[in-house]
């Protein structure tokens, strides 16, 4: 077997404790706001129920695992309206969006300290089933920004775990097999299994307090430096 040499994080659920509510109607009364300022003029009614309507067509006869752009479909709110949107306008309508639903925005604790003793021993990636300017703002905010050799985003590659073509991309990009690799995520099917058919090792994050299911995983833990304890062991068998 070889020796550990990259270490890839889910994100949400592992690293970023979120929590958002899009059934808020504030948020479609700032996204009118916002259109009607560069032109597009909706009501909030009509915005809100427009951008689920496109959300829902645009996966129509996709894969399950397929991953679409939400910027996209900001675009196309704009078109709708006779608006050619610059990418920027896009973006803006995207952090306006997270903006407004957001309940809840922080790392998990030890996040920051893992990720530090990592990056002096092993790679790190992000794998993350995310929209790229959401998480890059977030990121950012957090100060999460600098820790990555390299942020793998789902919306960028427009495929999703648990499809294993989005661990392939990362493996394949970074010059890496499989067994060179611990896959570190909060969800057992979307995280664990896939990373684990595919030969990585893996470490279960409990990080929702849920009942304690069969493991699958070489490691089951609860906090992050309950990790940071493993990979600093000498012998430990996960490197």
């Amino acid at each position: 077997m070889n020796k550990i040499k990259a270490c890839l994080f889910d994100c949400y659920g592992t690293l970023i404790d979120i929590k958002t509510d899009e059934s808020d109607a504030n948020i479609w009364k700032a996204m009118k706001i916002f259109y009607d300022s560069h032109g597009a003029i909706y009501k909030a009614e009509e915005l809100c129920h427009l951008y689920w309507m496109m959300s829902k067509d645009i996966c129509i006869f996709r894969e399950e695992t397929y991953e679409f752009e939400m910027k996209q479909i900001f675009q196309h709110l704009f078109a709708y309206k006779g608006i050619a949107a610059s990418d920027w306008m896009n973006e803006a309508a995207c952090l306006i969006f997270r903006f407004h639903s957001l309940r809840r925005l922080q790392l998990y604790p030890y996040a920051k300290q893992l990720l530090s003793l990592l990056r002096s021993h092993y790679q790190i990636f992000l794998l993350s089933n995310a929209q790229y300017p959401l998480l890059r703002w977030e990121m950012s905010v957090l100060g999460l920004s600098g820790y990555f050799d390299h942020c793998y985003i789902s919306s960028t590659y427009h495929v999703k775990k648990p499809d294993k073509r989005f661990y392939d991309i990362l493996l394949k990009q970074e010059k890496l097999s499989p067994d060179q690799c611990l896959m570190i995520g909060n969800d057992a099917s979307s995280d664990i299994v896939p990373a684990r058919d595919l030969g990585m090792k893996t470490c279960l994050f409990n990080s929702g307090n849920l009942p304690e299911q069969q493991t699958i995983s070489d490691l089951h833990i609860h906090s992050l430096d309950e990790l940071i304890s493993v990979m600093t062991e000498v012998n430990s068998d996960i490197i």
